[in-house]
C-alpha cells in the first residue's frame, strides 16, 4: 500500500493501554530493571554523526561515558564502557526476545512498548551499533562488574581533584606566538585556530571555504610542532611541551566536529518573524541565532512531541509560541493539534529540550516515530508564522481544527471538575482525559471530514479493548460483561464530551486564547524540514483533505453496526498458532526494474512507478487450471533474522496499538499454500486471518474500509515508508491457496529508499506437500 498501510508503523497509544488495562487484573508495575547504577553525569549524551551520503537519514541519540583528562582514571572509563556495552547487549536481547514473544501473542513481563522502550535504550548506550550479548556472562555477573569498576572511578577522580598539579610550562594562548618552553627548550609556537562563526548554517560557501582553509593550515602546523617532540621520531623529550600541544590538537579536533555539525546556506532556513500585534515578542523559528527541531514521539495524545530550542547568540531571546496544528510535512504520519500557547525565555548559549502536548487528529496515519525529526511543521491559523511550503492543510480548515480540539480540552476539564467522569472504571485522572479528548477528537465527523476516513465508532473503541483484552488470555462471559458495560460508560462519556464541547467552541475566525502555562516557561519552535508531498485533486466538488488523507463522499458516514446479542460469542479464545518460521537470512542483491516472469499461468510485470514505488501486475493466459489469482505480501520488521516474526499487509484485524486501524494477521511466507478462502461459518467482513494485500488506488474502495477487507487483485503497488522492513510479494491462486511465484525485496533501514536501491529478486516458491 502507498498512502493506506498503516499497520506496521503502529504505536501503542497512553489512552490505548490505558482503557484494556482498566478492565484486567495483575497490571505490572514499571521498574527500573536495567539501571546501571552508573551516576547519570558520567556520561555523555550525544548522536550518531550525520550522514553524509544520506543527509535525510535522521540522527539517533547516543549515551557513552564521558572521557576524563586524568591518565589513570581513563583506564577504568574504559573498562568500565566495556563492562557496559556487555549490560547494554544483555538489555537489547532481553528486549528482542519480549517483542518476539508479544508480536506471537504469547505472556511477557512487560508490554510491548516498554520492551521497545527498552531496546531504544539500550542502542543508545551502545552507541547505536548493534552486538550479541557476552557469552559465558548472565546479568548478575556484568551488575557486579559496573558496580566494582564505577566505584573505582569516582574513587579515582576524587584522588585526581585532590592530587596538587606540577606547574607545567604555561600553555600558549592560540595566537600569542612563540612561548619559552623552558630553559634549554626551544618554544612553542603555536598557530591561531579560526573562529567558528554563529549560527547553526554558513553565511555561504566563500565563509565555510575560509574556515576550513585556516583550519587545515592550523592542523598542519600542529601536527610539525608534534612530530618535533616526539621522541619515536627522534624528536625532543619533552613531555611537558607534548602535553600542551595535544591539548592544543583536541582544541583543534574539537572546533572540527563542531564545525561538521553546520548545516550548508542553501539548507537552512532564515529569520526569527516578528509576531503581531506585540512588537516586542517574536515567535520561535529557526534561524540566525536560534536553531530550533521538532522531534516526534511515537505518541497519539499529550506529549506528542519533543522540541528543542538552542540559543547560538551572545544575547538573550524572549520569544513565544501561539497555538497551532503540527503536521505531517510528508503527508505520511498524524498531524496534531496543540491548543495552548507557550512562551520561550533562553539565556545566552542556552538549549532546552521540552514536550509538546497536544492530540492526534488522524487515527488512520501512524504516529511520527520517536525520536524522529524533519516531518512536523508548524500551521499558525492566526498566520503569525509564514505558511510552510510542506503544509497541506488550508489556512480555514487548520482554524477549525484548532478551534474545535480546543473546546473539547477546555469541556473535559469542565466536565471532570464537575464529577462527570467519576464512574469511568479507572481512577487516574491523566487518562481519563487523554481518552475522552482522544476519541471525541476521533469520533468527530467535522475532523474526519478535513482529515480524511471515517469518525471513530463505539464498535471500534469495542475492538481496540477487547484486541488488547484477549492478548492476556480468554475472556470469560462474566468478564466479557464487565468490559461491554466499560465500553457502553466510556463511549457515553465521549458524547458527553462532544456535547458539551460544541457549547464551548469559539465562532468561526475568533482567535483562540492564547494560555502560556503557570510556572517555568516551556521552549517550543519547528525545524523547517520535511518532504514535499504531490496534492491530488479532488473528484467531488465538497473540498477535500490532501496530502495523503482519504476522500470522504457522504457528509455523515455510516457507523460499523454494533454486533447484536445472541449472535455467538466473539471472544472465545481462538486456537493459538505455533507454527515457527525458518530463520530468514535472505539478502537479495540489488536489482534494475522493470523485471518480467513468463510462468505456466501468464505474465508477471515488476516495474517502478513515477513515486518510487513498486507495481506488481499479472496478466492470466487462460492456460492453466487456476481461473483466479491475487496478490499477498508478508511483511516483518526488526533485525531478528533467527526467529522472524511475519504479518500479512492489511489491517484485517483490529488493533490495540493504533486504534481505528488494524494490523494483518501472523503470517508464514514458506508455506507452499495460503489461507485464500474464509472458514466456512465466517462472513468476509469477519475474516482476521484474510491474508489479501490491503493497498489499493481506487480511493472510494480505501474510503470503505478496503484494508480490513481486501479481496484479490491482479495489480498492486507499494511505497516503504516505515524503517528495518522486509517483504515477500507473493501470486497466489484464489481457489487453492497454490503460492505460484514470490519476490523478496528489502530490508528497506530508513523506509523511504527507493526500491531500486535496496535488495530484490525471485525465490523458488515453498515446495509442496507430498
Amino acid at each position: 500500500m502507498t498512502l493506506y498501510r498503516l499497520s506496521r508503523a503502529a504505536r501503542a497509544g497512553i489512552f490505548a493501554f490505558a482503557i484494556a488495562i482498566a478492565f484486567t487484573q495483575g497490571t505490572r508495575a514499571q521498574t527500573s530493571a536495567w539501571d546501571t547504577g552508573v551516576p547519570k553525569d558520567s556520561f555523555k549524551e550525544d548522536q550518531t554523526p550525520k550522514d553524509q551520503k544520506n543527509p535525510k537519514k535522521p540522527q539517533k541519540p547516543t549515551r557513552r561515558l564521558a572521557p576524563t583528562t586524568c591518565d589513570d582514571c581513563q583506564k577504568i572509563v574504559d573498562q568500565l564502557q566495556a563492562a557496559l556495552d556487555d549490560w547494554y547487549a544483555l538489555e537489547l536481547a532481553d528486549a528482542n526476545a519480549t517483542i518476539s514473544k508479544s508480536v506471537k501473542g504469547e505472556q511477557t513481563d512487560v508490554s510491548q512498548t516498554e520492551a521497545r522502550a527498552q531496546k531504544e535504550d539500550a542502542l543508545a548506550g551502545l552507541g547505536q551499533k548493534e552486538r550479541l550479548p557476552p557469552k559465558g556472562k548472565n546479568k548478575a555477573d556484568v551488575k557486579k562488574d559496573i558496580k566494582k569498576l564505577s566505584d573505582a572511578l569516582q574513587e579515582c577522580l576524587k584522588k585526581c581533584a585532590e592530587t596538587p598539579t606540577p606547574t607545567p610550562t604555561p600553555t600558549p594562548t592560540p595566537g600569542e606566538g612563540p612561548k619559552d618552553a623552558g630553559k634549554g627548550k626551544p618554544a612553542l609556537d603555536f598557530p591561531t585556530l579560526p573562529k567558528l562563526p554563529d549560527g547553526p548554517c554558513w553565511k555561504d560557501d566563500a565563509e565555510k571555504k575560509k574556515f576550513y582553509d585556516d583550519l587545515n593550515a592550523a592542523e598542519q602546523k600542529l601536527l610539525a610542532l608534534r612530530k618535533k617532540f616526539n621522541p619515536k621520531a627522534g624528536g625532543i623529550v619533552d613531555d611537558d611541551a607534548s602535553a600542551a600541544i595535544n591539548k592544543e590538537i583536541n582544541k583543534l579536533n574539537d572546533l572540527k566536529e563542531a564545525a561538521e555539525k553546520k548545516k550548508d546556506a542553501k539548507d537552512c532556513r532564515q529569520g526569527m518573524v516578528p509576531r503581531q500585534p506585540t512588537g516586542g515578542a517574536y515567535v520561535c523559528f529557526s534561524g540566525n541565532g536560534m536553531s530550533v527541531a521538532i522531534i516526534g514521539t511515537g505518541e497519539t495524545i499529550g506529549h506528542v512531541a519533543d522540541v528543542r530550542i538552542d540559543n547560538l547568540s551572545d544575547q538573550p531571546i524572549n520569544c513565544s509560541i501561539p497555538p497551532m496544528v503540527l503536521e505531517s510535512g510528508s503527508g505520511k504520519n498524524q498531524d496534531y493539534v496543540v491548543p495552548h500557547g507557550q512562551d520561550v525565555a533562553l539565556r545566552p548559549h542556552e538549549s532546552k529540550t521540552v514536550p509538546m502536548d497536544g492530540v492526534c487528529v488522524n487515527r488512520h496515519k501512524p504516529p511520527v516515530s520517536k525520536g524522529i525529526g524533519g516531518d512536523l511543521v508548524m500551521n499558525d491559523p492566526a498566520g503569525n508564522v509564514p505558511h510552510d511550503s510542506h503544509s497541506h492543510l488550508k489556512r480555514g480548515d487548520s482554524d477549525k481544527l484548532l478551534r474545535l480540539c480546543t473546546a473539547k480540552y477546555d469541556a473535559v476539564d469542565k466536565l471532570q471538575k464537575d464529577g462527570a467522569f467519576k464512574d469511568l472504571p479507572y481512577r487516574d485522572k491523566e487518562k481519563q482525559k487523554d481518552i475522552c479528548v482522544q476519541w471525541s477528537t476521533w469520533s468527530d465527523p467535522r475532523i474526519a471530514e478535513i482529515e480524511g476516513g471515517n469518525p471513530a465508532t463505539k464498535d471500534d473503541l469495542k475492538k481496540v479493548v477487547y484486541k488488547q483484552v484477549e492478548e492476556q488470555g480468554p475472556v470469560t462471559s462474566d468478564k466479557k460483561k464487565k468490559i461491554d458495560q466499560g465500553i457502553d460508560t466510556i463511549f457515553d462519556k465521549i458524547e458527553l464530551t462532544n456535547e458539551k464541547a460544541k457549547d464551548l467552541e469559539k465562532p468561526e475566525g475568533e482567535a483562540v486564547e492564547e494560555t502560556p502555562p503557570v510556572g517555568e516557561p516551556q521552549y517550543v519552535g519547528q525545524t523547517g524540514f520535511g518532504h514535499t508531498q504531490a496534492k491530488q485533486p479532488t473528484p467531488t466538488p465538497t473540498p477535500k483533505p490532501k496530502g495523503g488523507g482519504k476522500t470522504k463522499t457522504k457528509p455523515t458516514p455510516t457507523p460499523t453496526p454494533t454486533p447484536k446479542p445472541g449472535g455467538g460469542d466473539k471472544t472465545q479464545e481462538k486456537p493459538k498458532d505455533t507454527y515457527k518460521n525458518p530463520p530468514d537470512k535472505l539478502k537479495p542483491p540489488k536489482v534494475k526494474y522493470p523485471q518480467k516472469k513468463e510462468i505456466d499461468c501468464g505474465t508477471i510485470s515488476i516495474d517502478m512507478g513515477t513515486k518510487g514505488d513498486l507495481i506488481f501486475d499479472f496478466a492470466p493466459n487462460g492456460k492453466c487450471p487456476c481461473k483466479q489469482f491475487g496478490w499477498i505480501q508478508h511483511f516483518r520488521t526488526g533485525d531478528d533474522e533467527e526467529n522472524p516474526v511475519w504479518h500479512y499487509d492489511n489491517e484485517a484485524q483490529p488493533s490495540v496499538t493504533h486504534a481505528g486501524s488494524g494490523q494483518g494477521a501472523i503470517s508464514h511466507p514458506d508455506k507452499p499454500k495460503q489461507p485464500t478462502q474464509p472458514p466456512a461459518d465466517t462472513k468476509p467482513d469477519e475474516w482476521d486471518e484474510n491474508p489479501w494485500y490491503g493497498g489499493t488506488t481506487d480511493k472510494d474502495k480505501a474510503e470503505n474500509g478496503f484494508a480490513k477487507h481486501p479481496t484479490s487483485q491482479t495489480k498492486v503497488s507499494d511505497k516503504p515508508t516505515h524503517p528495518n522492513t522486509t517483504y515477500r510479494m507473493q501470486l497466489v491462486c484464489v481457489e487453492t491457496g497454490e503460492v505460484l511465484f514470490t519476490w523478496a525485496w528489502g530490508p528497506f533501514e530508513e523506509g523511504n529508499e527507493k526500491p531500486d536501491s535496496v535488495g530484490g529478486g525471485e525465490i523458488e516458491p515453498p515446495p509442496k506437500k507430498k
